[in-house]
């Protein structure tokens, strides 16, 4: 028999945007962004943007509703 994992939606993409915050901090990757054009940043912002939105969504999926 095969066990299934359960993976916790919100774990998996809090640790997308831990890395890729952890990313973008290291100098190397930060002086690289600074030379990016500002199109390429915005795709960036963009994915933080995307990533946060999935989070909101697994949250409020699994939020009780008050009685």
């Amino acid at each position: 028999m095969v066990k299934r994992l359960q993976l916790d939606p919100v774990e998996i993409i809090l640790a997308r945007l831990r890395t890729l915050a952890v990313l973008l901090s290291a100098e190397e990757v930060a002086a690289a962004f600074s030379r990016l054009d500002v199109t390429e940043q915005v795709t960036m912002f963009g994915l933080f943007e995307s990533l946060a939105a999935d989070l909101a969504t697994a949250v409020a999926r699994d939020a009780e509703v008050p009685a």
